[in-house]
This record gives structure tokens, sequence and C-alpha cells, in this order.
């Protein structure tokens, strides 16, 4: 399997297993997920400023900015130094993809420019949209 069909089959497989859920309930998953990222981003970066996170954790930068909306800025990836680790880092687009998958569908805002593992700003919205697919200049 080339690049860019184990992208596709990652992006199939993962959009597959969100759709099980009814669409009505979408939304309400979305917002309780990203209500529980948010609390848990608060968490971590207490664990990470005492110095006792996974060697294969993230390291991030967290900030409100308001009820609806948060942001995250990602300095190390878990994924990246686990995929490294194991020379897959071939893996990582399709996985990153994902979240525009699960945001697009629970109506929930996300924004980036990039992939999350190289340092991008992401933005999240208990309310919003995004599309379906990464846009241009997009990973």
């Amino acid at each position: 399997m080339n690049q860019k069909q184990a992208d596709e089959l990652m992006w199939h497989m993962n959009e597959k297993m969100l759709l099980t859920v009814p669409k009505p309930l979408l939304h309400m998953v979305g917002k309780a997920y990203l209500n529980s990222f948010r609390k848990k981003a608060k968490q971590h970066m207490l664990r990470q400023e005492n110095g006792s996170l996974h060697p294969f954790d993230w390291e991030i930068q967290y900030r409100d900015i308001n009820k609806n909306e948060f942001m995250i800025k990602i300095k190390k990836c878990g994924f990246i130094t686990y995929a490294d680790k194991f020379d897959a880092r071939g893996i990582l687009p399709g996985i990153c993809a994902v979240d525009y998958i699960v945001a697009y569908y629970m109506k929930n805002g996300f924004h980036r420019t990039k992939t999350l593992g190289y340092g991008d700003d992401c933005r999240y919205a208990l309310n919003g949209s995004c599309p379906l697919k990464p846009g241009n200049g997009q990973k």
C-alpha cells in the first residue's frame, strides 16, 4: 500500500467509526468531548510543569479564548515521538487528518494551518464549523 492509499484507508476507517454515533447525538458528543479536552489540557499543563509526562506524551501550551473557544499549541507531538521510534512517520498524515473528520461531523469549530505535530496553533470551538478535509497548505 502506498502513502496515499494508507491515508485514504485511515480516513475511511475513522469516518466509518465516527458515523456509528447517531447523527442527532454527534454535536452533543462533540461538545462533551471538547469540554473534557479543555479540562484535561489544563491538567496536562500542570503535569508538564512538574516534569511528570510520559516520554511519548505531548508538550503543549493551552489558552482559553472565551467560553466557546480555546487554543492549543503543540510543542512536541506524542505521535511523532512514537512513530520515530518505530520508523513509521508515514502514518502521521492519515492520523492527523482525523481532526477534520471529528470536527466536521460533530459540528465543532477547528482550525489549523498545518499538522499539529509541527508546532501549529490549533483553535477549537464548541460551536462552529470545519471543512471536512484540510484545505490547501494544510496537512
